[in-house]
């Protein structure tokens, strides 16, 4: 019962996920045409600064919003619901606008910190309301994902990509092909589709000042903290190499890199985004409700469904990147694609971190969370310093991959320490062997024209992907059976 109910969540955040990612396929090649290659280097680098904004504007609360809703709910401490959303929201509201100010002001003071780019300055105060509205919306996607929502939080997903691709694709077409049109028309995009998320988590809830708890705001800070530490150590990690190639290798360089790496999210995230968002809450009730034993149990599975969803992904995606990237950025990008593997590869490893680290979870141990994802952040950094100088891209894109296979073995190890978790060797060997199968037989598909071959690539890789399964796999086909039923 609990798996079919795992698979009805995924199904549902991964509809939302496939349809949020055909928008960046939409948007994808008209941006880099009409942008540049040095233009969406230097876009990339301002959307990855905002993420680490955002998450300091976060304080760690969207984690803590998922932790502390089921006991709460269930009366299990000393709060009530009212008290519990004044929290996080009022909490969420003033951390974002402080860090917004702040960084408003830190524009205003350096603004011969930010390298060649004649407009950068001016192109990160137009986007800083991006970090209150960004701020605001993971409060309540938590509440949702916290209420085991998935259909309404993937509805508010779509709407919030395609929000973003009407505005700023007009806006750019319409107006001007310029980074601050781009950032404009995000800001107007997100405030839209924020007051029509908040009119429907909170229209039933009273929001006030003299409900804001300061002991829960304290008590959900000091798990929070931590989950700061470990998310900015994250984003470091994933940003690090981005600095690294723009101070090395130029913004020409950097926009290659982060068209491939853009495109590897776009694929990976209809599995790993999707899991995540279903995973978490799922296991943490069922720790709460069924104890030890079943959790486990619930964690061995999902590993088994993710290696079979995760690694052909992986292997297809790697086998037409090259075809991919040529298509929707031009020809002009397809340097980028030597670092789709292993991007891609280091993705799926970071998404099967959220099962690998379920004890430390269990437990609310975010500082070995946080300190383990440092390390591996260090590690990334360093590898890049190394590798990017002698390899160019490539080595920002081997670096990412031992940095998360670094750190997934280190948070298995720790939370192991809590809670069972078996690895899946026999099914990462069985599917792995699969999908390298596939990589090579799509490899020996050739055909004139870009978009004939990648067409019949993919075709030929899911067919002889899915043949395998039929022929060799049982385990696959109860698993395809039981996500095609989709029961409750």
């Amino acid at each position: 019962m609990q798996i079919r109910s795992l698979l009805r969540h995924v199904s549902n955040y991964s509809l939302g996920s496939l349809v949020v990612t055909l928008a960046g396929f939409i948007s994808f090649p008209i941006l880099t045409r009409l942008l540049g290659v040095d233009d969406y280097g230097n876009m990339s680098l301002v959307a990855v600064t905002l993420t680490f904004l955002v998450a300091v504007g976060k304080l760690g609360l969207q984690h803590s919003a998922i932790m502390f809703y089921s006991e709460t709910s269930a009366g299990k401490n000393e709060w009530n619901m009212p008290q519990y959303f004044s929290t996080v929201i009022l909490g969420m509201c003033a951390s974002g606008a402080l860090v917004t100010a702040c960084w408003l002001v830190v524009c205003i003071t350096a603004e011969n910190v930010f390298w060649d780019h004649p407009t950068i300055v001016d192109i990160f105060i137009i986007a800083s309301p991006l970090v209150l509205t960004r701020v605001i919306q993971s409060g309540l996607n938590s509440i949702l994902r916290a209420q085991e929502r998935s259909g309404l939080t993937a509805i508010y997903s779509v709407l919030w990509r395609y929000g973003n691709l009407v505005f700023v694709i007009g806006g750019m077409l319409l107006i001007e092909a310029s980074l601050k049109v781009f950032f404009v028309a995000t800001i107007a995009a997100e405030t839209v589709v924020l007051l029509a998320m908040a009119y429907t988590v909170l229209s039933r809830e009273k929001i006030h000042v003299s409900l804001f708890s300061s002991k829960l705001y304290r008590y959900m800070a000091l798990f929070g903290l931590p989950m700061l530490g470990y998310e900015m150590a994250g984003i470091f990690a994933s940003i690090g190499d981005r600095y690294v190639i723009k101070l090395v290798l130029g913004a020409e360089e950097l926009g290659k890199y982060a068209a491939a790496y853009n495109l590897s999210e776009y694929v990976s995230a209809i599995i790993i985004s999707s899991l995540a968002a279903a995973i978490l809450p799922m296991y943490l009730r069922i720790w709460s409700e069924r104890g030890r034993e079943a959790t486990e149990e619930f964690l061995a599975k999902s590993l088994r469904i993710y290696v079979f969803a995760a690694l052909p992904v992986a292997f297809g995606f790697s086998a037409v990147a090259d075809n991919f990237i040529a298509i929707m950025a031009s020809a002009a990008y397809r340097e980028g694609a030597v670092t789709v593997p292993y991007v891609v590869m280091g993705m799926i490893v970071d998404g099967g971190i959220i099962i690998l680290a379920a004890g430390l979870y269990l437990k609310k141990d975010s500082k070995r969370l946080m300190l383990a994802l440092c390390f591996s952040s260090v590690l990334n950094l360093a590898l890049n310093i190394i590798l990017v100088p002698k390899l160019g891209i490539k080595g920002a894109a081997i670096a990412t991959l031992a940095t998360y296979c670094a750190f997934a073995y280190v948070a298995w190890r720790l939370s192991s320490r809590v809670i069972t978790i078996a690895l899946p060797w026999k099914q990462v060997l069985r599917y792995g062997s699969f999908s390298l199968a596939m990589y090579w037989v799509v490899g020996q598909v050739s055909f004139e024209g870009e978009v004939l071959s990648l067409v019949s690539k993919v075709c030929v890789g899911g067919l002889f992907y899915g043949l395998l399964v039929l022929l060799f796999d049982r385990d696959s086909q109860q698993m395809v059976r039981q996500l095609l039923r989709r029961e409750e």
